[in-house]
């Protein structure tokens, strides 16, 4: 595979750019077109929970519901009346595996000379996830594959198919060269990307936060809100990453995407954090619900000031 071909004609559609991130239902279409048409035998679809694929057999981009479907292996033109290939397909479970994402964003990022695709899903729920694919078929059922995904098995007419459904919004999947990368060191790629979209963001808001000297007091809340938002998200990916089960009922476990910032508290707590981190995060967490809810109580600059910082310095703590 020629990757400076790629890279040319990524470069007539992102410019020189070396990192670009788009939600544009089209532009996604145009580069993903660009990177995997001819080049599915060479690419490797790598996964934040290190599983791949190892090849793209087909795939297609539906602009309108976003349905990204990467076909990894589709057996039907077999022969199932030969007893080797019944066995073949039987070990891979299903006639057609394939993995669907629905697609938030695309990053293209150019390392080196190296071209690599990153792909953001929306949140699936089980709901959600019967209203796409518990149709036209005879069976549909969810199985939890991991803390990121969930294996779905459907019979379908005279064929059966599972289905690998990315369902935390996060960059979960990387697109890239075989043969010079790996589902490891994909993984680190999109946790790293993931991490940084939080931290950066806190960064941003306390710089705006540092040079206000108002008190008034939608403005402060709407910052406190935001930052909020992006300390529950550093500590989900920091679960995430530890592969940390949040305990529900009957012995059942919490959806992290679902969890808010009181439900995410006790994870911090067990992490070896700065013990100064560890003393303010009761308070840290009370400005910063103060900001999510409609108390009627006024909230100081300095005091959320203080919560912004020591909330970014967790989530530094829990990411590095």
């Amino acid at each position: 595979m020629d990757n400076s071909k790629i890279i040319t004609n990524l470069k007539s559609i992102i410019g020189d750019r070396k990192d670009f991130e788009t939600k544009d239902s089209k532009l996604i279409d145009t580069i993903l077109k660009t990177v995997i048409n001819e080049n599915g035998d060479n690419l490797a679809v790598d996964f934040i929970d290190c599983s791949n694929l190892d090849c793209i057999s087909k795939f297609t981009f539906n602009m309108s519901n976003r349905e990204f479907e990467l076909v990894w292996h589709d057996f039907r033109s077999l022969d199932r009346s030969d007893e080797i290939n019944q066995m073949f397909i039987q070990s891979f479970g299903s006639e057609i595996q394939k993995s669907i994402l629905v697609i938030d964003s695309l990053k293209v990022k150019i390392i080196g000379d190296i071209p690599v695709l990153l792909l953001k899903s929306i949140y699936l729920d089980e709901k959600e996830i019967n209203r796409r694919w518990n149709s036209k078929c005879s069976l549909m059922k969810q199985y939890e594959y991991s803390m990121f995904s969930k294996l779905i098995f459907r019979k379908v007419k005279n064929y059966s198919e599972t289905i690998l459904v990315p369902i935390f919004n996060i960059y979960s999947i990387a697109i890239s060269p075989k043969i010079i990368t790996s589902p490891e060191k994909n993984s680190k790629l999109l946790f790293d990307v993931n991490k940084n979209i939080p931290l950066e963001a806190m960064k941003a808001k306390m710089s705006e936060l540092t040079t206000y000297s108002g008190e008034d007091q939608e403005y402060l809340k709407d910052i406190g809100n935001n930052f909020r938002r992006r300390f529950e998200l550093a500590i989900k990916l920091a679960a995430l990453r530890e592969n940390y089960s949040f305990p529900g009922k009957n012995g059942s476990e919490k959806e992290i995407q679902k969890l808010m910032l009181g439900d995410l508290i006790p994870f911090v707590k067990e992490r070896p954090i700065l013990d100064l981190l560890k003393t303010n995060l009761d308070n840290t967490v009370d400005t910063l619900n103060e900001c999510s809810h409609d108390s009627g109580k006024p909230i100081s600059r300095k005091s959320l000031l203080i919560a912004v910082i020591y909330a970014y310095a967790t989530s530094f703590d829990l990411l590095r």
